[in-house]
């Protein structure tokens, strides 16, 4: 019989967004049973909002209900009544202008684990503002360190705040429900966006402390600022999709990345022998990495310099590649999706799955789809 992981446990979704629904599908793909909570859509939705609808709730069950009514408010009640979990990440007292902030809920529930993700910490002058990635990026020194000096920051491209905010949050619950089989009692937790972006970068405080000073250093390696070579090179094709990364992290790699190109007349070179010389020449030297690299595909360099020769190096993903990457396909990074209008689709799964677990990703079909089933229980 397949082993289900952490099968047995209810979790009730009641969050908006990607700061949240992540939160609840890491737990879902972990083999709990997730019950989505929203409001009944207004629209059909778009193909993008479908797109990102079954994205973010992976292996749940999607509920609707107006919970601005006493008949909604009754049935989400009766929800939390049956829930080990609650996921949300509403405005402060938004819970309990609704009539089910904490302390209610914990009254008829005593052992519920309540997740409360946030933008902001509860005190900060921001704790009611507004946000949005853009918003955390900036107020955690994440986009000041992107980019290049000189030029303005660059807002990072993926979503930092709302899935790293979301694998800290399952990372709690988790330890709070092994909690709960010693104390029999639930509790409550906040996970703040702001917090978990300024957790990422370590690197850049470590930087701080040791050289005093922390800026954009466009590819460089933040705790080394002053290594060499490191950066990003133009492949064949030389399109937008094309580049390379070397990086010589480490002084033996210099020399075997000059042999693999086939510069065996570059090894001692005066120019190139030190990290000191090589910075002082570092313009000629990226010029002769940059016409090696030219001439061959990104992927080819990438089974060259960190397949064959263990140096740090690795092409440059576009979303396509990744996507249509039979290598993450085999291994269960992405997981194959199958939905009666979009057709298939291949979606990244929780990062962290157990050995011995293989818990299947399934649509969650359309909002409301688990109506009859999970509503109709209740009656």
């Amino acid at each position: 019989m397949e082993k289900m992981g952490l099968e047995g446990f209810r979790v009730i979704d009641f969050t908006t967004a990607e700061a949240g629904p992540i939160c609840s599908e890491y737990l879902a793909l972990l083999g709990m049973s997730v019950v989505r909570v929203e409001l009944p859509p207004k629209k059909e939705l778009t193909k993008g909002e479908k797109a990102r609808f079954i994205a973010t709730n992976l292996n749940k069950k999607s509920v609707t209900l107006d919970y601005t009514t006493a008949e909604g408010k009754e049935k989400l009640k009766k929800l939390l009544e049956t829930a080990d979990v609650f996921v949300e990440n509403r405005p402060f007292g938004f819970m309990e202008e609704l009539g089910l902030g904490y302390e209610t809920v914990k009254a008829f529930n005593p052992r519920i684990v309540w997740c409360a993700i946030k933008p902001y910490p509860k005190g900060s002058p921001w704790q009611d503002a507004a946000w949005d990635c853009s918003t955390i990026s900036a107020i955690t020194g994440a986009t000041y360190v992107s980019g290049y000096l000189g030029n303005p920051p660059v807002e990072p491209g993926p979503t930092l705040a709302d899935t790293s905010t979301c694998g800290y949050s399952a990372l709690c619950i988790i330890g709070a429900l092994y909690e709960r089989e010693s104390t029999g009692e639930g509790s409550y937790m906040e996970a703040i966006m702001q917090e978990a972006v300024i957790a990422q970068g370590r690197s850049c405080i470590e930087k701080y402390h040791s050289f005093n000073r922390s800026g954009r250093i466009g590819n460089g390696f933040p705790t080394m600022p002053m290594m060499s070579p490191i950066g990003m090179f133009h492949t064949k094709g030389g399109g937008e999709q094309d580049f390379v990364l070397i990086a010589c992290l480490e002084e033996h790699m210099v020399n075997k990345c000059f042999a693999a190109m086939g510069r065996e007349d570059l090894i001692g070179s005066p120019k190139f022998d030190t990290m000191e010389h090589r910075n002082e020449n570092l313009e000629e030297l990226m010029d002769i990495i940059s016409a090696f690299a030219i001439q061959h595909d990104k992927f080819e360099i990438m089974e060259l310099l960190l397949g064959k020769n263990r140096i740090i190096s690795s092409a440059v993903f576009t979303p396509d590649d990744i996507i249509n990457s039979q290598d993450l396909r085999d291994i269960g990074a992405l997981r194959c999706i199958k939905d009666e209008e979009l057709g298939e689709m291949w979606m990244p799964g929780c990062p962290a799955i157990y050995h011995d677990i293989d818990t299947p990703a399934v649509s969650p079909g359309r909002p409301g789809a688990a109506n009859a089933e999970i509503l109709g229980a209740l009656e």
